[in-house]
């Protein structure tokens, strides 16, 4: 068996709660310098769109949020 990915196709996931085990997103707030770290197996990305880059608003507990640009990548291979 062939797999064949168009890798430039935009593709709107239909999932208003899509979660991602095994993703830990992590950055320091520009205002405090406080680490953010949010476990995307046990938050989720909402209604996310694949191979395409999206605005993810990061929020601080001292108040300020920033936005990130991310990518959601999926694939699929055969397995031997």
């Amino acid at each position: 068996m062939k797999v064949t990915v168009n890798k430039d196709a935009a593709v709107e996931l239909d999932v208003k709660r899509f979660y991602v085990p095994g993703v830990m997103l992590t950055d320091d707030c520009p205002k405090c310098g406080e680490r953010y770290a949010r476990d995307l197996g046990d938050d989720y990305l909402s209604y996310p769109v694949a191979n395409r880059p999206f605005d993810f608003t990061v929020y601080c507990e001292c108040g300020h949020e920033w936005t990130a640009k991310l990518i959601l990548r999926l694939s699929v291979e055969v397995a031997s």
